[in-house]
């Protein structure tokens, strides 16, 4: 089923019909109308722009570019699996009932935002600051600025947080990173969303 713009359902209603107030943290649907849903095996043709409006996707959902947002606020729950070319978020909260399938990059950058995952993530690189809960498996590169959890035993990130933080000269290509030699969220983003590599060989 293609996507539709006008497709929306008041707040009340869909935090009833989906139990919204349990996925979501506290106060996050205070300050919102409407949300736009996305109907079972919804494919969205280019990005989603979660700082456009919250997305609501009643079940499986294909995005054909990057799953984006960097404003508090507004957030992605998705009652089903999710497969995207790049999912980069700072501020909103991003659930994911079932698995998570990207092409190119998982960035969660800002410490406002959340990702979870109730399956398995599956990614190129998996780039993680705030807070992102994993309860399957995870593959692909990963790199933990502070916020990977991944519930799986025996799991350790590619790339730990000190190797990420202060070792970041020696992971990271210059171009994502600021004069003082740590990463830059925005640098590393604009990168990943143009396909290019962010760490050395």
């Amino acid at each position: 089923m293609a996507y539709r713009a006008d497709m929306f359902i008041d707040v009340a209603e869909a935090a009833a019909r989906f139990d919204l107030r349990r996925i979501l943290r506290s106060g996050v649907l205070d300050d919102i109308e409407r949300i736009r849903l996305l109907e079972p095996g919804s494919r969205v043709e280019g990005d989603l722009d979660l700082d456009a409006s919250p997305v609501l996707a009643a079940g499986d959902v294909h995005v054909d570019g990057n799953v984006v947002g960097a404003e508090d606020g507004s957030f992605l729950v998705v009652l089903g699996s999710c497969r995207a070319s790049n999912v980069l978020v700072g501020g909103p909260e991003v659930y994911i009932q079932g698995d998570l399938s990207v092409r190119n990059a998982v960035m969660t950058d800002y410490n406002h935002g959340r990702l979870e995952v109730g399956g398995a993530l599956a990614a190129a690189i998996v780039l993680a600051e705030h807070l992102t809960r994993v309860r399957g498996p995870v593959s692909g590169i990963t790199v933990d600025f502070g916020g990977l959890r991944v519930e799986t035993d025996g799991f350790e990130p590619t790339v730990s947080r000190d190797r990420a933080t202060h070792g970041a000269k020696d992971v990271f290509v210059p171009e994502v990173l600021n004069d003082g030699g740590y990463v830059e969220g925005r640098l590393l983003r604009n990168r990943l969303r143009d396909g290019l590599p962010v760490l050395r060989d």
